[in-house]
Formats: structure tokens, C-alpha cells, sequence
């Protein structure tokens, strides 16, 4: 069939269907090419605590927030509709800790609170509050109490003085699925002070990492 052009004719064919090639190839980089490059360059998506110290805010009654931050290394893939899930929680028994049934994941605050978004856009970090202390009534004993979009009915999953919790943490995006669970082990013994210094002798947080929810 090609010796029914001549030489112009046949480039000119061959022009046409570069043309025709190119125009769709575009076509779907514009339609699917946020899927291609998040495949190709998916977002790399971290989770770390913001200060052991916590942050006071003046409600009715003060409230020290513990913050965590997700961190994008790759910000030119942002993690879109990306949340922070409670997918594991034990608590401390004795000597060890014992796991209780979280049913359904739950999804963690993104600051501001006010906005309570379930989904954030994360290109470069945002920060989420994982609970707070609230400073209790004069004789009262201080207690830990997470902070989700949604409380669940008959169990918020508190952690009460003079125990300790482990809340396990995964992140979720349209693009992104963390296999790795980030554990956060809260211990406090009830007491309540201004100060944030000494505020760390009664209440600790630290972080560890998990391969998988146990």
C-alpha cells in the first residue's frame, strides 16, 4: 500500500498519524496523568511527633495537645485525600499489653480542628492532634483522651492514670498506603502542672515502628 504514495505523499501520511498519535498520547496524560506519575513517583509519606511536650490550649479548662506530623519527602507527588488512622490499640495489663478490638478504623483530627476535615491534600507536612490532657478539677486525676472525627459509642480509648496505651497509627491516601504501623505508647500517673518541663515527668510519649498491626 505504501507504493501507491509517492515520497512527499508518504511522509505527509506518516506526519498525519505522528499527529493523530501525539493528540491522544496528551489526551491521556491530561486525563490520567496525576495516576501515572504517582505511580511512577509515588508520594513518600512519614509520621513523627511533633514535641514530647505537648502544646496548651485555654478551653473552659487548659488542655496540653500532643501533635504528629506527616511528612511528604517527595512533594512533587502530593498523597491526595490522604488520612491518619487508629487501626490497633492495647492496653497494659500487668506486665503486658493486651489488644482491643478496633472494629472500624478511626480517623484522627487534621489541624485546624475547627475545619475537621477527614481527608487533607498533603504536599509538603501537615500536622494532625493525636489527644490531649485536659487539667483536671482541683483533687481531680488527669487522663489522656484521643481525638478522632468521629467519636466511637462505648469506647473512646482513653488511657487512664497510672496505665498505658499503645495506639497504632497507619496512612491512608488515594495514591499511598503505608505498610508501615507507627506505634505511640502513652503512660501518665494522673498529675497535671503548667510547666512543660515537669509536665514530662508525669506524662510520657514515645513512638516506635511496627511491621504490621498486631
Amino acid at each position: 500500500m505504501l507504493f501507491l504514495f509517492s515520497q512527499a505523499e508518504l511522509w505527509t501520511v506518516i506526519a498525519n498519524w505522528f499527529m493523530v498519535g501525539a493528540t491522544i498520547i496528551l489526551g491521556i496524560i491530561a486525563i490520567y496523568g496525576d495516576r501515572f506519575r504517582s505511580w511512577l513517583l509515588p508520594p513518600k509519606l512519614t509520621l513523627e511527633l511533633v514535641s514530647d511536650e505537648g502544646y496548651i490550649v485555654d478551653f473552659q479548662k487548659p488542655r496540653r495537645y500532643y501533635l504528629l506530623r506527616v511528612k511528604n519527602s517527595n512533594p512533587r507527588s502530593p498523597a491526595n485525600n490522604c488520612q491518619v488512622l487508629l487501626c490497633g490499640f492495647h492496653q497494659r495489663v500487668a506486665d503486658e499489653f493486651i489488644r482491643e478490638e478496633v472494629t472500624i478504623p478511626l480517623n484522627f483530627v487534621w489541624a485546624p480542628k475547627e475545619i475537621r476535615p477527614f481527608e487533607r491534600k498533603v504536599i509538603d507536612e501537615e500536622v494532625f492532634s493525636i489527644g490531649f490532657v485536659e487539667k483536671p478539677d482541683m483533687n481531680g486525676i488527669a487522663e489522656f483522651k484521643p481525638e478522632f472525627c468521629v467519636t466511637p459509642c462505648g469506647h473512646d480509648y482513653s488511657t487512664s492514670a497510672r496505665h498505658a496505651s499503645r495506639y497504632l497509627v497507619r496512612i491512608r491516601a488515594d495514591n499511598y498506603f503505608s505498610k508501615q504501623v507507627y506505634a505511640f505508647e502513652i503512660e501518665l500517673d494522673g498529675t497535671w502542672t503548667d510547666d512543660p518541663k515537669k509536665m514530662k515527668k508525669h506524662f510520657n510519649i514515645r513512638q516506635f515502628a511496627l511491621n504490621k498491626v498486631e
